[in-house]
């Protein structure tokens, strides 16, 4: 536990999402991080990860790392710490780059998907 305490505390929120996500689950794929701070002490990062197997399938992540700020490391002008709080995360189905067109055994979803991200596959 002493190994993740570490990682859960940054002054940067996107770094320390980033190495976060790195201890937890690496990958070689792609990535695509975004931070918002919606209150004075808190940060959310999204990071959409996307990666590729061998045979052609996909798989697409979507993490939300909540954070919160509580003091500075030194000095009063040193950045604030941040912490994570809370880690969440959705899979996009995985899809095959199997699409033709006039494909009539290819047939469109019958449920809207939002961002293609589903509850079940």
């Amino acid at each position: 536990m002493e190994n993740l305490n570490s990682i859960l505390q940054g002054s940067d929120p996107i770094k320390l999402a980033q190495n976060f996500l790195d201890d937890v689950r690496p990958t070689k794929g792609d990535r695509k991080i975004e931070v918002e701070y919606p209150q004075a002490h808190q940060s959310i990062v999204t990071v959409i990860q996307k990666t590729k197997s061998q045979d052609a399938t996909s798989e697409v992540m979507r993490y939300r790392l909540e954070m919160n700020s509580f003091g500075r490391s030194l000095l009063s002008s040193s950045p604030p710490i941040w912490r994570i709080v809370w880690v969440g995360s959705q899979v996009q189905c995985p899809t095959k780059n199997l699409a033709k067109k006039n494909n009539p055994k290819l047939k469109t979803p019958t449920k809207p998907v939002q961002d293609g991200f589903d509850k079940e596959c």
